[in-house]
């Protein structure tokens, strides 16, 4: 069995700001967020990417992650677009 490769994720500039604090939002199946070293914050621009599905976080692993994709989550999470994505070197 080979081993589940995490992804990271940084995506660049800020669409709008967004107030509030992300124990305040109601999460539904799909959300996403990133996840940097156990901040959660809604203002975090890097960090491993988390899935919401069936009430609880789960990380996404790197295998047939695109470009693309990534470009869909950054703007998903209120940015322009992603910088980069890729295996994580200090998560």
């Amino acid at each position: 069995m080979s081993p589940v490769l995490l992804l990271v994720l940084t995506c660049l500039s800020v669409l709008s700001v967004i107030s509030l604090s992300a124990d305040a939002l109601l999460y539904a199946n799909g959300d996403v967020r990133l996840n940097r070293n156990g901040s959660v914050s809604i203002d975090n621009t890097l960090g491993v990417l988390e899935v919401y599905i069936n009430d609880e976080w789960g990380t996404v692993c790197s295998d047939g992650f695109s470009t693309g994709s990534a470009a869909a989550v950054c703007r998903q999470l209120g940015y322009l677009d992603s910088q980069s994505y890729g295996l994580p070197s200090k998560y």
